[in-house]
């Protein structure tokens, strides 16, 4: 089993500060994602709401990634804004608040 932290690489972040580079910067970050998950093996992704920062042009392109990678991945993301993801395919929605007030009762 591997691990990687990617919060680093703000994969949503505009990276607006770096002018003309900043597409650049976001188009190498989305190449990065997409080489890692180019595996073999059936593997699991968590994502920590990774997308609270980008636009509606990024959120769409980085959607296309995620359901690409589902082909050969189970993702898993955490989020607060269940709005932005609610367009992936073939995707479920757990709300944990529900869930741990089920488990209790």
């Amino acid at each position: 089993m591997k691990f990687l932290h990617t919060a680093d690489w703000q994969i949503g972040m505009r990276a607006a500060k770096l002018g003309n580079a900043g597409e650049r910067v976001r188009e190498e970050r989305l190449t990065s994602v997409k080489r890692i998950i180019e595996v073999d093996d059936r593997q699991m992704v968590v994502l920590d709401d990774m997308l609270t920062a980008t636009d509606a042009r990024r959120l769409a392109r980085v959607m296309g990634v995620l359901e690409e990678a589902a082909q050969q991945l189970q993702i898993l993301v955490l989020t607060c804004h269940p709005e932005r993801y609610r367009a992936l395919k073939n995707s479920q929605f757990f709300d944990l608040e529900n869930l741990l007030h089920e488990a209790a009762c």
